[in-house]
């Protein structure tokens, strides 16, 4: 019996989508706090980086929120939503300002 090759396939390409600014979470982040934290300073915890949230790298596309750090990637903010409930997770930040009104 001669062997015969079978060809073999590439997986199909992994598909990032693209990011887009901070003031993507404007309308989820006024819903929760009752203001517009785009303008609120915060730091990365990663890379020291000191910004505002409206500069902040936002992929939407998934099931959940991610905010990255648009100077070392770090994942600074990760919202999420089930049976009525936001969960928000400030892990990658070292310091967030909320400004009172």
């Amino acid at each position: 019996m001669t062997g015969s090759a079978t060809p073999t396939q590439d997986p199909p390409p992994v598909v990032v989508p693209e990011p887009v600014d901070g003031n993507a979470l404007a309308g989820i982040l006024e819903q929760l706090s009752g203001h517009d934290l785009t303008v609120s300073g915060c730091e990365c915890a990663e890379c020291g980086l000191s910004l505002v949230l409206a500069q902040v790298r936002v992929y939407d596309r998934g099931p959940g929120i991610v905010a990255r750090c648009p100077g070392c990637d770090a994942v600074l903010l990760v919202i999420t939503q089930r049976r009525g409930l936001s969960c928000v997770d400030l892990m990658g930040m070292s310091r967030i300002e909320v400004w009172q009104r």
